[in-house]
């Protein structure tokens, strides 16, 4: 009978419990976090599918590559071509460079024979002895026949994390993948996890940091042309566009691209914002970042950094398109005739601004302020005036930009997650929720449920395909009006001449505030108070009474009248206890229908939901 010699050594041997390491590898991540850190790492990969296949056994060659390309080694396998390092494993086998960097490195063995059986299953006593080395765990830790010492070390150093294999058993592949992840954890013989000794971060729970690899492994950005495969190097299995899941056909000429080989991964960028270079920062000799249109962007390539420093191509007062990358920051600066482009957004300011020519001299134009449908606030120098609140179109054509009043087309029904109506959202469709000078972006599924008419929509634009491309919204939502609890008012006057004086807390605040014209509330009412912007300072324009339900349920999301209708819960929903005649400032984790009558004041906009719970104590 032959005598395996094993993946590390033929005859090792019983435990020393002198060397028991202090502190197992924590808990383990979700699944999906494992193979994202392997994947990421190029430990494991899908088929040209995608598919992990994790069912599938594993062969020793095919562990072999795992471990090594987990390790310091993985780029040093490469240079190992040419060299048979067993007798049933030629040079020319696939996974010969791997095999022969873990034999050098003393992690694996043959048989006694000569041979390595690499297509044979390898079983978990072979693949843990493996890890134990990697870890620095030789001969000299154990003691007696192997795999007794071996296993043990295994179970102590926590290597056993979300693997129920026996010793024998032949490994599937997310069995060795749960085994090369804890080895990452894992701490050597120097105390130190592995994953730290190869430079990998860890987070609170001592896994390693998975948002910090990702930063670490993805390169770029690229800024993409018509071959853009052939710049990266590879064709992608998973594209992100704008962070949402979609697919390599979505990638566009002049999108930024960042990647990362191992996993075939790509994440495409096609924002861009085109206006008047109006500076750069610090200067143009170091820039860290340029203002464009009055917006400050941070620069984020080594491209777009030359493109406006004085070495580069634009001046002061040129107009650009900048690229914009992940994280908000300039990926690339484009002449604007190379590319037009177009914003819709609300106008919000205008004023005179005085302008560099980028020769130390100076000039005066008017400008208009622009919110963006992106909620980004831009200025843009133009002859012309446009009232705060107009909604416009801003076309870049050749390098040129023209301001106009926008037109909008049609739109109206019950909101889903897709859909307004019969029209479709398109796929990176921008909303900006608009009221008095202020605005939020927010997402389609923010209006799921509601029933918006044409009177609530200020612009829409369709794309080519017929979906919606841009939205603005008549503060739909009702977040950029000011809730609170009224507390008692007086009116002075009637009609046009009436003056009103009351008194409300506001998230838990009591103050006195006065408005022209009559409130439209009682004491003890949750109210809504809009502003108006005008004039020299924002006033109060009108106090209005929300409706009221008892609520027969409540959760951190919604709650659900007694009639059985579920409102949504504003993110800042105020909750006073109404007890011994007054108002007390609480929260949510306080109260309950169990042990108060609880009632909720909701904003009835398309889009709103309960602003206020007064809580009754039974």
């Amino acid at each position: 009978m032959k005598k395996i010699v094993s993946f590390i050594i033929a005859a090792v041997m019983m435990l020393s419990l002198a060397v028991i390491p202090a502190g197992a590898a924590s808990a383990a991540p979700a699944k999906s976090e494992m193979l994202g850190v392997l994947s990421t790492l190029g430990v494991m990969n899908g088929d040209e599918k995608g598919e992990l296949n994790l069912s599938a056994g594993v062969t020793r060659a095919q562990f072999a590559k795992m471990a090594v390309t987990a390790s310091a080694y993985a780029d040093v396998a490469g240079s190992n071509t040419g060299i048979s390092p067993f007798g049933d494993v030629s040079a020319k086998h696939w996974a010969a460079s791997y095999i022969t960097c873990a034999r050098d490195l003393g992690w694996l063995y043959g048989y006694i024979d000569g041979t390595f059986r690499p297509d044979e299953g390898v079983s978990l006593a072979e693949a843990a002895t493996v890890c134990l080395r990697m870890l620095g765990y030789g001969d000299s830790y154990f003691t007696g026949s192997w795999p007794t010492g071996q296993m043990n070390m295994y179970r102590s150093l926590g290597l056993d994390r979300c693997i129920t294999a026996g010793e024998n058993t032949k490994l599937t592949r997310e069995q060795c993948a749960w085994l090369i992840y804890n080895t990452l954890g894992a701490k050597t013989t120097a105390s130190t996890a592995y994953a730290q000794t190869l430079g990998y971060a860890l987070d609170a729970s001592g896994n390693i940091n998975y948002l910090t690899l990702l930063s670490a492994k993805m390169e770029g950005p690229v800024i993409a042309g018509t071959d853009w495969q052939s710049q990266i190097g590879f064709a992608p299995r998973t594209v992100y566009k704008n962070d949402v899941s979609s697919t390599a056909a979505a990638v566009s000429i002049y999108d930024a691209l960042y990647y990362i080989e191992n996993s075939c991964t790509l994440w495409a960028y096609s924002t861009r914002h085109t206006g008047t270079l109006d500076s750069v920062l610090p200067a143009r000799s170091n820039p860290t970042s340029i203002v464009v249109s009055g917006v400050t962007y941070p620069i984020g390539s080594s491209q777009a950094a030359v493109a406006v420093s004085s070495m580069g191509d634009f001046r002061i007062g040129d107009t650009i398109t900048v690229i914009m990358g992940r994280d908000g920051v300039v990926a690339g600066v484009m002449d604007a005739k190379s590319l037009d482009s177009t914003l819709y957004g609300v106008v919000v300011g205008s004023g005179t601004g005085t302008y560099s020519s980028g020769s130390g001299s100076f000039h005066s134009a008017k400008y208009v302020e622009i919110l963006g449908v992106d909620g980004q606030s831009y200025k843009f120098t133009t002859p012309s005036g446009y009232l705060n609140g107009t909604v416009v179109k801003v076309s870049v054509s050749n390098g040129s930009v023209n301001i106009s009043q926008a037109t909008s087309s049609a739109v109206s029904g019950k909101v889903s997650a897709t859909t307004i109506g019969s029209k479709k959202f398109a796929p990176d469709v921008q909303i900006l929720d608009y009221s008095n000078g202020q605005g939020i972006v927010i997402s389609p599924s923010r209006l799921e449920g509601a029933t918006l008419t044409s009177g609530d929509v200020k612009l829409c634009v369709y794309d080519g395909d017929g979906n919606i491309d841009a939205l603005i919204l008549d503060n739909v939502t009702g977040d950029m009006s000011t809730y609170g609890l009224l507390t008692s008012a007086a009116q002075v006057g009637a009609g046009l001449n009436a003056v009103s004086g009351f008194d409300i807390i506001i998230s838990g605040q009591a103050m006195t505030l006065a408005m022209n014209g009559s409130i439209a509330a009682s004491t003890g009412d949750a109210v809504r108070i809009d502003m108006t912007t005008g004039g020299t300072a924002p006033s109060v324009s009108s106090v209005q009474s929300l409706k009221k339900a008892q609520l027969s349920q409540l959760s951190s999301a919604s709650g659900t009248t007694v009639v059985g209708d579920k409102i949504r819960l504003a993110g800042s929903v105020q909750v006073y206890e109404n007890k011994a005649g007054g108002y007390y400032y609480t929260s949510l984790s306080n109260v309950s229908t169990q042990t108060h009558t609880l009632y909720g004041w909701y904003d009835s906009r398309p889009a709103g939901g309960i602003r206020v719970i007064v809580a009754v104590p039974r």
